[in-house]
């Protein structure tokens, strides 16, 4: 499993668990704000060579 499936499943449990409509706001800023994890994920592509940020950049944006 990647980095990518671990922070899917863990979005998806957060999101699942979430009681609250506060509760759901708080995990979709903690995955997908602008400080979010996801974010994070995609600023890491700029470290990649050419090629394999093309790979990575296609699984991220599926």
């Amino acid at each position: 499993m990647n980095d990518l499936d671990t922070l899917v499943r863990a979005a998806q449990d957060e999101f699942a668990k979430a009681a609250t409509p506060a509760e759901l706001e708080n995990a979709k800023a903690r995955f997908l704000g602008k400080a979010g994890r996801l974010t994070d994920l995609l600023k890491s592509l700029a470290t990649l060579d050419a090629a394999e940020k093309k790979t990575r950049g296609a699984e991220i944006n599926a």
